[in-house]
């Protein structure tokens, strides 16, 4: 298994999700970025193309390495994405950071956690529902050309 390829189509997803994600963010005004959102949306990509490749769940080893290097680049865009904000809109940054006062390193690995863990859920239940449904799709494709 090519954990690059795999690794490829997230980045592919994160460069899909992020300007949706930004423009219905802009639109519903609700005022907060929705990279890491979009970060975690993404992961479905790999795991479809890892389950049209295979016709099957990835193994918990093969699972890991698909995941892994996933979540260490939704980390690395996180920080450049605040390191682009700092030298973007200082102010903007600066205020989100005065906000939550000295606590803004502990909030910033609390909310970090909480992406990372969406990511494993992720990870861990969607390739059953992602077989179910190839499952589904192949037999009524079957159905209609048979019947």
């Amino acid at each position: 298994m090519n954990s690059w390829r795999y690794v490829r189509q997230y980045l592919v997803g994160v460069a899909v999700c992020v300007p949706v994600m930004a423009v219905a963010t802009w639109l519903l005004d609700v005022g907060w970025s929705g990279l890491p959102l979009a970060g975690v949306i993404a992961v479905q990509l790999p795991i479809s193309a890892f389950v049209t490749d295979y016709g099957r769940e990835p193994t918990s080893r093969e699972r890991r390495r698909l995941m892994l290097p996933c979540m260490a680049v939704f980390v690395v865009l996180e920080v450049l994405a605040l390191g682009v904000g700092e030298l973007v809109a200082p102010a903007w940054t600066g205020a989100l950071i005065e906000g939550v006062g000295g606590l803004f390193p502990g909030v910033a690995l609390i909310m970090l956690g909480m992406h990372l863990v969406m990511m494993w859920l992720w990870f861990r239940f969607m390739p059953k529902v992602v077989v179910q449904v190839t499952a589904k799709k192949n037999a009524e494709r079957a159905r209609r050309l048979g019947g």
